[in-house]
């Protein structure tokens, strides 16, 4: 034991913050790294958000694609962080490598798929440029079915297939073969 009046700690710097505190001998000897508070030990086990992304990225193709949770219609989703709304994977991206987009703006694909999050496949345009380009690409959303695929797709329902394999054969989410089982859309169609 030391004697009294003397101070057997040692100045240390934490591991998170940089602050310099005080920590006796035995503590800093009994682990590699020392934090100056609960806070700061915890926000050090914290996996930034964008190391988290790239775990769910494929980018073995031509088009990075997103292999985490996705919205109807193939978009990718993320969970930038606690107490925020999840983003579409492919605006993430390009905040990632272009900055913040500008209000009024949304983030377009040219390669036509929703779950890629390559950059190089990413531009800036208004809702009016996406419609246009939606409308030279032949592609309207649910339209891309016909009431033929429907047919086949009921018949394919009802020997119990998967929705995954139904929607890939398909070229689809999902969640459009969802909305297809629940009649949401295509009603008419037996």
């Amino acid at each position: 034991m030391p004697p009294k009046g003397t101070d057997s700690r040692i100045p240390y710097v934490c591991g998170e913050c940089g602050a310099t505190f005080r920590v006796w001998q035995s503590r800093r000897n009994a682990s590699s790294s020392v934090y100056c508070s609960q806070p700061c030990y915890h926000a050090s086990k914290v996996i930034p958000p964008a190391d988290r992304f790239w775990k769910h990225v494929d980018t073995s193709g031509d088009c990075w694609l997103w292999t985490g949770a996705k919205h109807d219609f193939g978009y990718g989703k993320f969970g930038v962080g606690p107490g925020k709304s999840p983003m579409n994977t492919h605006r993430y991206s390009w905040i990632l490598h272009n900055g913040p987009v500008p209000d009024g703006l949304s983030v377009l694909h040219t390669c036509d798929v929703p779950a890629c999050v390559r950059p190089e496949h990413l531009y800036l345009g208004t809702h009016d440029d996406n419609m246009a380009d939606m409308a030279v690409r032949k592609r309207a959303g649910r339209r891309k079915l016909t009431e033929d695929d429907m047919i086949q797709i009921r018949r394919m329902l009802a020997k119990d297939l998967k929705h995954a394999d139904i929607a890939s054969q398909f070229g689809v989410s999902d969640g459009l073969i969802w909305h297809i089982v629940h009649r949401r859309i295509w009603k008419h169609v037996t």
